[in-house]
């Protein structure tokens, strides 16, 4: 095997190297359903003991999106049922999901979690939407007959468990349905004053005791005390508002009332004695207080207790604790972890990842340096008790598709982590079709595909259809091989991690091992996970991967584009091995967007081992951690500390080894470089030297620039109150967080060199939804071109405008709440994204003067200056999921009123050019 750096250029490598009596009410629907049901079948056990849950995969569905398989059940006759219309019922069910289960198997899964099947409200006109998620409730003890039967969900039970599968039933506490609010001020001493309930007629209380009784004006129903009579939450801060407060208007109930506490118990025990469930995946967590988590679960005729009565030892339990952590702080899990509780007190016994969650986003899709992530990898392993049994997530029901700004590359990178660390994966349906809706069906029903309007629908949900479950695509499949990799090898399931080697300053390398020590039964396992985030290849140099000599066979290598090779590369032939030097140190280049799994062989046959000069690098500057703020040079010499080397020395700034620059050496190996120094701010630079066959000392520096004076600078004021349409005569949505957040008053702009900071002033500036970026109901669009070329496109992609002044745009940026993400034009469908990239702008919010800062680095999508550019800056609103709200006729809650549904999606709009 060569000694020079190896590069693997292959193809994409797949290899595969409730007590002991039921509840009345449900037992009356088990003696309906054995008359009403033809399906009900026994092909496996209703109970099976707990399983080993750190080896486990879990696939996440909505029923209502996943599979029709009873047609008869679609429409119940309350105009709730509509497959071209994103919000209402679509059709799925039951039995659709047990038709599927070769394809949830053949995919890697172990076990099933579905969205809530209780029976629910099917339309709140309060939030003018449609209850098909299953998450408002007014039975928790039925089956909605849009989901089937009981009959049904104990058959799909069976027959999970006749295939060595899990049932993870999808349980709420916290609340019921949106029924009742406050027209007026809210008087926490007079909770009746302003006092609304929001339905009349069908639906308009649960129907399940005691949770029907939620009028605060009937005194019976106020000495019951099932629910806490109060608004919705708007200060996220307060512990108060977050244990009695309504959540978005659902009906808050009262979790510290005995009478609620025992009707739980009583219920979730019903579903497991009935259903067989194995697990529950607990909704809206932290909205609950933890005396009721602690009496719930721990109490002697608890969850736990009653499990273990049903031969379930470790009946998991992890919660739904929607929080994220700042950068390279823990306060995202301490708020999340809280919730395991303690010895004195245990509360749930696994809660979801996601503070994990916030920050694979933010280094695979937006492009933040890697050390963020390794740092939240060891808070993962550090601040939860039982990290192995935490599940993990990229895609869910409630988040945008990880898809929806980023690139498949991206993607298979944030997959191969969750498969690669410890924990419990989670695939959201749809991932495995390269989905970029949040909610959009899995399957396309009979009336959909004759429906007229049809072809509106699919371009609605941004060209995600309907596969038929097709088990070819190349999602698919790639999750396929990372399941069997991962359950293949115990050293990614149980195995200790260690982080080895992270980015501090940008994208680009991240490393760890995953290992195994032998025991009687069983070989050790070195499994060594590196990935390439950056845009372009990198060198990773001296990774100490072992302790002694070691070869390294390939069990995973994927990367999507084509390198180049050059002076500094050399391509690694597929099959070969990687051998590491003498100190179990290896060297290899990573291509753009890659990813290697590595698993070191148990015995060689004495391989060579690479063999080094040892030099060093001495600089007459300290260089490493300086501050320059003018260009100059520095010199240095190459120390030979034993043989000199006769090979090339090469230059690698940033990480960019593909633009490496051989170093001009003199007779005394001695070399001078110059430094610039022209981009806006403080900007760390690093500088690596290599050469092959040479072990060099002193090889990385890390140095910074700073400029503080930009070269452009300038004000634009926009008009008050003018966010009204490009045709004035639109109107925001009715919800009254929709008003003044996406009026623009000023924009500032400054830059130098390749960096360009805008300052966006609106006239308000609200978080009332927690967005991890800061702000929420508004969405900026924003589109640079550059006024001297006419490549690019007029043509504005989701927003259906038109790029001003007769200009072209060919990089594009989409900023809200919970999304960051850059673009360029389609060649192909003018109406959609073309190339995301992998990386998004810095973004400081203050809320305190309404202002959004947004920082652009040109150097990482080839600006090197921003004279002449050209910005188009665009507002309007997003769903938490990632949807552009809809225009109508007229102005709804979460609506906004304009000429058309197709008219352009621009309330406010500033132009500039540099």
């Amino acid at each position: 095997m060569s000694a020079l750096i190896r590069l693997v250029l292959l193809s994409i490598i797949w290899t595969v190297t409730i007590s002991g009596h039921a509840n009345a009410t449900l037992s009356k629907s088990v003696n309906a359903d054995k008359k009403q049901n033809s399906r009900q079948h026994t092909t496996g056990p209703l109970h099976v003991a707990s399983p080993d849950w750190r080896k486990q995969i879990v696939y996440f569905l909505m029923i209502d999106r996943f599979n029709d398989g009873d047609p008869s059940n679609n429409d119940q006759g309350a105009d709730e049922y509509d497959p071209t219309v994103l919000k209402k019922f679509h059709g799925g069910d039951i039995a659709g999901v047990k038709a599927q289960l070769n394809y949830i198997e053949d995919l890697g899964a172990t076990a099933v979690w579905m969205t809530p099947h209780v029976y629910n409200m099917w339309y709140s006109s309060a939030s003018d939407y449609y209850g098909y998620h299953g998450y408002w409730a007014l039975d928790f003890t039925k089956v909605d007959p849009h989901f089937g039967t009981l009959a049904d969900y104990q058959s799909l039970s069976r027959a999970l468990h006749a295939r060595d599968m899990y049932l993870i039933q999808d349980i709420v506490v916290n609340h019921t349905a949106p029924l009742f609010g406050y027209d007026g001020k809210y008087d926490s001493d007079n909770t009746a004053a302003n006092f609304r309930l929001f339905e009349k007629g069908f639906q308009s209380a649960p129907t399940q005791a005691p949770f029907d009784m939620i009028n605060r004006l009937d005194p019976s129903h106020v000495e019951a005390d099932i629910y806490n009579w109060t608004p919705p939450i708007s200060d996220y801060a307060d512990t108060t508002q977050q244990y009695t407060y309504q959540l978005a208007n659902l009906a808050d109930i009262n979790t510290l009332n005995p009478h609620v506490i025992a009707t739980f118990k009583q219920t979730y025990k019903d579903w497991m004695t009935l259903a067989g469930v194995d697990a529950f995946r607990i909704d809206t967590v932290k909205y609950a207080e933890p005396e009721f988590w602690s009496a719930f679960l721990h109490d002697k005729d608890g969850i736990y207790a009653h499990a273990k009565t049903l031969g379930k030892d470790h009946f998991l339990t992890f919660g739904e604790v929607f929080d994220g952590s700042r950068p390279f702080q823990n306060d995202g899990e301490q708020k999340v972890t809280y919730f395991l509780g303690d010895d004195q007190r245990p509360l749930l016994n696994s809660v979801i990842g996601f503070p994990l969650y916030f920050d694979i986003s933010a280094v695979f899709a937006e492009g933040k340096p890697t050390a963020q992530l390794a740092y939240r990898l060891e808070r993962f392993m550090t601040d939860y008790p039982d990290p192995y049994t935490t599940p993990n997530f990229v895609d869910n029901h409630d988040t945008k598709r990880f898809l929806a700004s980023a690139d498949i590359p991206a993607f298979k990178q944030a997959l191969t982590l969750m498969f690669t660390i410890p924990g419990i994966p989670m695939i959201y349906q749809g991932s495995e079709h390269a989905y970029q809706t949040a909610r959009a069906p899995l399957f396309e029903n009979h009336e959909l595909a004759q429906h007229p309007q049809r072809d509106a629908f699919v371009a609605r949900i941004a060209g995600d259809t309907s596969k038929q479950f097709s088990r070819e695509s190349e999602m698919f499949q790639f999750i396929k091989t990372l399941s069997a990799l991962r359950l293949s090898h115990d050293a990614l399931t149980i195995g200790n991690m260690e982080q080895l080697a992270a980015n501090e300053h940008a994208p680009g390398l991240l490393a760890y091992r995953r290992a195994l020590a032998a025991t009687q039964t069983q070989t050790a396992q070195n499994i060594i996970v590196l990935f390439n985030t950056a845009e372009h290849p990198i060198l990773a140099q001296d990774l100490v991967v072992s302790d002694t000599p070691t070869t390294f066979s390939t069990l995973l290598a994927t990367y999507d584009h084509t390198e180049q090779s050059s002076a500094v590369m050399t391509l690694l032939k597929e099959g070969d091995k990687l051998n590491t030097d003498q100190n179990g140190k290896l060297t290899l280049t990573l291509p753009s967007k890659s990813m290697f799994v590595l698993k070191a062989q148990t015995h060689t046959q004495h391989p060579s081992r690479p063999t080094f000069t040892q030099q060093e690098i001495v600089t007459k500057s300290a260089l490493a951690g300086e501050v320059f703020t003018e260009a100059t040079s520095i010199s240095g010499r190459l120390l030979c500390l034993d043989v000199c080397s006769n090979k090339p020395l090469w230059l690698i700034k940033n990480g960019r080894l593909d633009q490496a620059t051989p170093v001009d050496l003199d007779a005394q190996q001695q070399f001078t470089l110059p430094i610039q120094v022209k981009d806006l701010g403080n900007n760390t630079q690093t500088w690596q030297f290599y050469q092959a066959d040479s072990a060099i000392k002193n090889n990385h520096f890390v140095f910074t620039t700073q400029v503080e004076t930009p070269s452009i600078q300038l004000g634009v004021a926009d008009p008050k109150d003018d966010d009204v349409g490009i045709s004035k005569d639109y109107r925001a949505p009715l919800q009254k967080n929709s008003h003044g957040q996406m009026d623009i008053h000023h924009v500032d702009v400054a830059a130098a060199g390749s960096i360009l900071e805008l300052t966006l002033t609106m006239q308000t500036l609200t978080d009332a939804w927690l967005p991890a970026n800061g702000f929420d109901n508004v969405a900026f669009t924003i589109f640079m071109g550059d006024a001297k070329q006419k490549t690019g496109s007029r043509f504005l992609p989701m927003i259906n405008g038109t790029f001003p002044q007769g200009k072209t745009w060919t990089i594009g940026h989409q900023l809200y709440g919970w999304g960051n993400s850059m673009f360029t034009p389609n060649t192909e469908n003018v109406k959609r994204k073309g190339k995301r990239f992998s990386y998004a702008p810095t973004v400081t919010t203050d809320k305190t003067n309404n202002s959004i800062t947004i920082r652009y680095d040109g150097n990482l999508f080839g600006i090197e200056d921003w004279q002449d550019k050209t910005i188009y800056i665009t507002t309007w609103d997003m769903s938490g999921e990632g949807d552009y709200r809809p225009i109508g006729i007229q102005e709804e809650k979460w609506r906004f009123k304009g000429p058309s549904p197709e008219a352009p999606k621009i309330l406010d709009d500033v132009f500039i050019q540099l």
